[in-house]
């Protein structure tokens, strides 16, 4: 890989962090109720991807791992611990990012066996509370930039412009602080055009998301958002893996697709993208699946 797209892939993504640590949309549960922390569903779930797990009572306050990758998470925090055992009769702990009264923020522990599984939740108090769920292979889902799993995307455009300079464009949406309904969903946030530029610029589209990172090299992305031949409406894709290649200055269980957004796209306006991992190609797996549908605003 060329080294300005390793670079590329190295940048943090800031704001997804901030989501980590927040307990928006689930209400009190007297179960687990395990989903993805991009989008919000239980459909599917990977080893070694982010998870936001919902109960009541599970923890006394907040409290946020201080980690930094590759240092290991804690598997214990604020009192609070989880496990999950899977398919095979494995038990195995639960790493944490952060621990609130209603909601736990973790990675699935890598390594743990596809199929059906039980997390287990132990309280600051010392109750138990599970939840079932199922692994697979991978669980593609995006993140967006007002947190719902289904508007805008939460990406980053980089642009290498022939005489391999480049323009960074943090982000591809402006949100606020209250949720409305735009019309699509319950948001506040409005997007950023896109310029494509001059035809001789590479615009380099960088979607995060989880559960990706056990993806074969062929994974499309398609403005119409189905199964569909990368050579025929598919978009040329640099990177599909973990977010800086799991080194210093990445996140724990955060992924990164790089995306080329090809001049044919300009004047589209707003878009809707889909991860599509194509059947066949899925490790472990003979089955095909899509992430959320997210959505960009092309110039």
């Amino acid at each position: 890989m060329p080294g300005a797209r390793k670079t590329r892939i190295r940048r943090a993504a800031f704001s997804i962090i901030g989501l980590l640590l927040m307990a928006r949309y689930a209400p009190a549960q007297a179960q687990l109720t395990i989903v993805s922390a991009a989008d919000y569903t239980d459909f599917p779930l990977a080893p070694d991807s982010l998870v936001s797990i919902f109960a009541s009572n599970i923890a006394t306050g907040t409290f946020v791992a201080t980690s930094q990758a590759p240092a290991p998470l804690p598997t214990s925090l604020g009192g609070v611990s989880a496990t999950i055992t899977d398919a095979a009769g494995n038990t195995l702990p639960i790493p944490l990012i952060a621990v609130t009264p209603g909601q736990i923020n973790a990675v699935l522990p890598n390594g743990s066996q596809t199929g059906p599984a039980i997390v287990t939740v132990t309280s600051s108090i010392g109750a138990k509370i599970s939840g079932n769920m199922t692994l697979y292979a991978v669980g593609p889902s995006l993140f967006t930039a007002d947190e719902t799993g289904g508007w805008l995307a939460a990406a980053q455009v980089v642009v290498t412009h022939a005489d391999g300079s480049q323009t960074f464009m943090a982000s591809v949406a402006t949100c606020g602080n209250n949720l409305v309904w735009n019309g699509m969903t319950w948001s506040d946030c409005v997007p950023i055009p896109i310029s494509l530029g001059s035809a001789t610029d590479e615009v380099v589209l960088e979607l995060y998301g989880t559960g990706i990172r056990g993806v074969s090299s062929v994974l499309a992305l398609c403005p119409n958002c189905g199964y569909v031949p990368v050579t025929v409406g598919g978009l040329t894709v640099l990177y599909a893996g973990a977010q800086g290649a799991g080194g210093p200055g990445s996140f724990y269980g955060l992924d990164q697709i790089n995306v080329v957004l090809p001049h044919y796209l300009a004047g589209s306006g707003v878009i809707p993208l889909m991860a599509t991992v194509l059947a066949g190609y899925i490790s472990g797996e003979g089955e095909g699946d899509d992430s959320n549908t997210v959505y960009i605003d092309i110039q």
